[in-house]
C-alpha cells in the first residue's frame, strides 16, 4: 500500500538502489521498511494537520458567534492587537520560513 516490493526489488537489481552496508534481499527489506514507515508517517503528519485546522475552524467560528451573540470582544493578551492580527502574523511567519526552506532545497 505504501510502499512496493516489487518497484524495489528491481531498483536494487538494477543498481539504482545501492548501499554499502547492505545488499540484495536484506537491501530490499530496508528499504521497503523505510518507504513504508516514512509513508506511515507522511500520512499520519497530513492527518493530525487536517484535524488540528478543522478543530482550529469551529472554534473560531464558535468564537466569532459567542461575539456576535453576546457581544463580548475578543482580546488579545498583546496590547492594541485583535486575535485576528496575531493569526494572520502567525500565518505570515509560517508561510515566510516554509517558502525559505523549500527555495533553500531547490537550490541544491
Amino acid at each position: 500500500m505504501l510502499a512496493d516490493v516489487e518497484l524495489i526489488t528491481e531498483g536494487v537489481e538494477a543498481g539504482t538502489i545501492q548501499l554499502d552496508v547492505f545488499s540484495g534481499q536484506r537491501l530490499v527489506d530496508v528499504t521497503y521498511a523505510m518507504a513504508w514507515w516514512s509513508g506511515v508517517g507522511l500520512l499520519v503528519t497530513g492527518v493530525a494537520t487536517w484535524l488540528a485546522a478543522v478543530g482550529f475552524g469551529v472554534y473560531r467560528r464558535r468564537a466569532h458567534r459567542r461575539q456576535e451573540t453576546s457581544g463580548e470582544v475578543l482580546r488579545s493578551t498583546r496590547p492594541n492587537t485583535t486575535p485576528s492580527m496575531e493569526l494572520r502574523r502567525a500565518v505570515r511567519a509560517i508561510t515566510t520560513n516554509v517558502s525559505g526552506v523549500a527555495a533553500a532545497t531547490a537550490g541544491k
